[in-house]
């Protein structure tokens, strides 16, 4: 078996990583080590650096670790915390949703091991003063997980439509008083532009005193809001269903992916594509007799693992999490 003792007792990065052990045991636990030797892994979330860690020190010295991540400040902390590790770990600046050009610049064909994604936020992230990912800090309205992305989050509150804002807070973040907060938030842009996050976590958390809810949220009001800002900025959506497209053509059999995701939206979108490739017929519904002779690019895929009460004790941040893993056929 693998070196899963190492991966238990992994030391902190200044991030608590989600579901450590079983995203890691996921890729390694079902080989020996020796079946491992050579293989192609990918954390293509790098973050605070605790799953890429982990893996390193599951992986013997001859397998091959590369380590993805758009956020250029996260590779850079990456680089010291993941300096000595054996195998060593090939850090590239990108985003996921770029896997396959990634994986071409580096000559690498197949990811023979497997791939990780954790969709979360790391702490680094939402503590920073000038990044603007969370209301719990007084910061610009940034949220941009890569200085290329070309649109902050004020510049979405700021000139999009209400009608695009409405859009926006039901289908990325099911929010339910979409229409009423997007409504303030255009007034309160006609005075003045909305460019701090207390700024704009008060004006979703008056919406909610006023509809009377406002003592009744097991989140803060402003949460939703947040994500969805988040997701739209950043791209989110697009390109995780890019990125899984790219995983039906660059993992080999018996390859795996684990795929933390930490609300809804996010989850769909990964629960209905390996189920929907994993299905043994593709045709449309209503048909008599199957047309298609679709081959499964994936074996059915099980429940999702979520964390354990201990974990969520320790890590709030860790409560929505599911962690959902696809084999390659």
């Amino acid at each position: 078996m693998s070196r899963l003792p190492d991966v238990l007792d992994a030391p902190a990065v200044g991030h608590a990583s989600v579901l450590l052990a079983p995203a890691v045991q996921a890729l390694v636990a079902h080989q020996p080590p020796t079946s491992l030797a050579h293989q192609v892994f990918v954390d293509a979330t790098v973050g605070g650096g605790g799953h890429t860690l982990a893996l390193s020190q599951a992986l013997p010295p001859s397998a091959r670790l590369i380590g993805l991540d758009q956020d250029p400040e996260a590779i850079e902390r990456a680089r010291s915390v993941l300096a000595d590790t054996h195998p060593p770990v090939t850090l590239v600046t990108g985003n996921f949703g770029q896997l396959g050009a990634h994986l071409d610049a580096l000559g690498v064909e197949y990811i023979t091991g497997g791939i990780l994604l954790d969709l979360g936020y790391s702490a680094f992230q939402i503590r920073s003063q000038t990044r603007g990912f969370s209301f719990q800090t007084d910061a610009p309205l940034d949220m941009r997980m890569s200085p290329t992305q070309p649109r902050t989050a004020a510049d979405i509150l700021n000139t999009w439509p209400e009608a695009d804002l409405v859009a926006l807070f039901k289908t990325m973040a099911d929010e339910r008083l979409a229409r009423p907060i997007a409504r303030v938030i255009g007034r309160q842009r006609a005075v003045a532009p909305i460019e701090s996050t207390t700024e704009l976590a008060k004006l979703v958390s008056k919406v909610y005193a006023q509809k009377g809810l406002g003592d009744k949220q097991r989140i803060h009001p402003a949460t939703r809001v947040f994500q969805a800002l988040r997701m739209a900025v950043n791209d989110e959506i697009p390109m995780l269903k890019t990125c899984l497209e790219h995983l039906n053509d660059r993992l080999a059999p018996g390859a795996r992916a684990a795929i933390i995701t930490f609300h809804s939206v996010e989850d769909r979108v990964v629960k209905q594509h390996f189920r929907h490739y994993s299905a043994p017929c593709l045709c449309p519904p209503g048909l008599p007799v199957c047309q298609c002779q679709a081959q499964p690019l994936y074996h059915k895929p099980q429940k999702p693992i979520v964390p354990g009460p201990d974990e969520i004790e320790a890590n709030v941040q860790a409560r929505s999490a599911k962690l959902r893993v696809a084999v390659k056929r």
